[in-house]
């Protein structure tokens, strides 16, 4: 696998203590049910952000406020609450299904004039291929690390990797979770999760989808341009 990676800066959230994250954060959000199963609006939140600030006929009114550095959660809290409300649902307690997150981001898309179209799903085969065309077209990449399936009570996770002076060391583990790809390195995954750079093996990856999950659930949002 070649390199690639976004060309601009990621978008940066301030929190209320100054530290700055990487993407949004869910567990800084203010409402009780984005803590606990927003990640997909939050995924979808920071692509449109992405788009906005940095591609050509996307940038829309949901966003004029947002062109500073960074932008302050007291600001992007109301943001993701507008975006949920009229574009991404959440069913609780289960969050959101790549489904449903293809058809809002499709609405929003359209009712915006935006010459691109979102597909959940780029299948087995053309998933990695996809998602390094996305990043070598400047697209945020929606990646979800899907539930153990069918054996949905089981609790295997897949690891997140801190990128040290010493290599890349385990931090963090996860799954039933969208995060953002936002580079691709060798077999690394550079990605933004709760606003916070982590890094993913793609061979892990594979694995923990064979033995615990399922390509439909652990997929990508393809966004092409028409």
């Amino acid at each position: 696998m070649e390199q690639a990676a976004l060309q601009h800066p990621y978008p940066m959230i301030r929190h209320s203590n100054g530290r700055l994250a990487y993407g949004g954060d869910q567990s800084a959000a203010q409402n009780k049910t984005m803590r606990r199963c927003g990640c997909g609006v939050v995924g979808g939140a920071d692509l449109l952000l992405y788009l906005h600030r940095w591609r050509a006929g996307c940038r829309t009114e949901v966003f004029s406020d947002t062109d500073g550095p960074a932008i302050p959660q007291e600001q992007y809290d109301p943001l993701i609450e507008e975006l949920r409300r009229r574009y991404f649902p959440i069913l609780y307690p289960f969050g959101k299904d790549g489904v449903t997150l293809a058809m809002g981001m499709n609405r929003y898309f359209r009712k915006y004039g935006i010459r691109l179209r979102a597909r959940w799903n780029a299948g087995k085969r053309s998933l990695w291929t996809n998602m390094e065309r996305m990043l070598r077209e400047d697209i945020p990449v929606i990646l979800s690390i899907g539930p153990n399936f069918p054996l949905f009570w089981q609790k295997h996770r897949l690891t997140m990797y801190r990128h040290t002076t010493d290599g890349y060391r385990p931090a963090n583990a996860t799954n039933s979770h969208f995060l953002m790809v936002t580079g691709m390195e060798g077999k690394w995954l550079r990605v933004s999760s709760w606003g916070q750079e982590y890094y993913i093996d793609r061979d892990e990856y594979c694995e923990y989808v064979r033995k615990h999950s399922c390509w439909l659930f652990s997929n990508i949002l393809s966004v092409k341009s028409i």
